[in-house]
């Protein structure tokens, strides 16, 4: 769990790739994974931003 607190980032998007390709491959729906893909980018960079303006 520490790790987690310490490091979200890896976590939110090791989760956004593992549920993107399922739901790609899997459930066989290739639009919504990309969907999955797009805001697992877009709140990848939105926590990478934050973290670089509370940086000292």
């Amino acid at each position: 769990m520490r790790f987690i607190k310490l490091y979200p980032l890896p976590v939110l998007v090791g989760g956004g790739l593992v549920g993107g390709l399922a739901v790609r491959f899997v459930f066989g729906a290739p639009q919504l994974g990309r969907w999955v893909f797009l805001a697992t980018l877009v709140a990848g960079g939105g926590n990478r931003a934050e973290a670089q303006r509370s940086a000292p």
